[in-house]
């Protein structure tokens, strides 16, 4: 009984890493993305440092790895320097 409970767990994760894992290749393109957008234009002061770190260290956090990339893209885009 415990063997088929353990079975049962290891197909729902399974299942959900199959679902989730195009969603979070999506992410890591928007971030590879967003990483060259971020190093080609200048910024003031640590922004470009700080835009940098939120990428990068989304990817790490499912869910912040689509959010992240918004937010730049929101946000950071403005306060780069013409």
């Amino acid at each position: 009984m415990l063997a088929f409970s353990l079975y049962g767990l290891y197909s729902l994760f399974y299942e959900l890493f199959v679902l989730l894992l195009p969603f979070y290749g999506i992410g890591v393109i928007f971030s590879i993305i967003s990483l060259i957008d971020i190093l080609k234009n200048k910024f003031e002061d640590n922004e470009k440092l700080i835009w940098v770190i939120v990428v990068l260290g989304s990817n790490f956090l499912f869910v912040f790895n689509i959010i992240s990339n918004i937010l730049y893209y929101e946000i950071g885009r403005k306060q780069k320097i013409e």
